[in-house]
């Protein structure tokens, strides 16, 4: 099992796909996913109320694997036995 620790900075690189129906954006990222300044995109309901994040974004990522390569995201894990 893993424990992810760290804190979400914003950066959108791991947020791809879509959950709940709603469709991906043409590049694969989450519909939720807005342009911010400097080319790099935020997420547009970070720590909010509404259901999209509430169902899973809060809780993403879940595994070492999902964040593999993303040198911006500042999450960690730790595997616990």
């Amino acid at each position: 099992m893993w424990v992810r620790e760290g804190y979400c900075c914003r950066c959108g690189d791991c947020c791809r796909g879509s959950i709940d129906g709603l469709p991906a954006q043409a590049d694969g990222a989450c519909p939720y996913l807005g342009a911010a300044h400097a080319g790099e995109r935020l997420c547009t309901i970070h720590d909010t109320v509404d259901t999209y994040w509430a169902k899973g974004c809060n809780v993403w990522p879940t595994h070492p694997s999902n964040i593999e390569g993303l040198t911006r995201c500042t999450f960690t894990f730790r595997e616990v036995v």
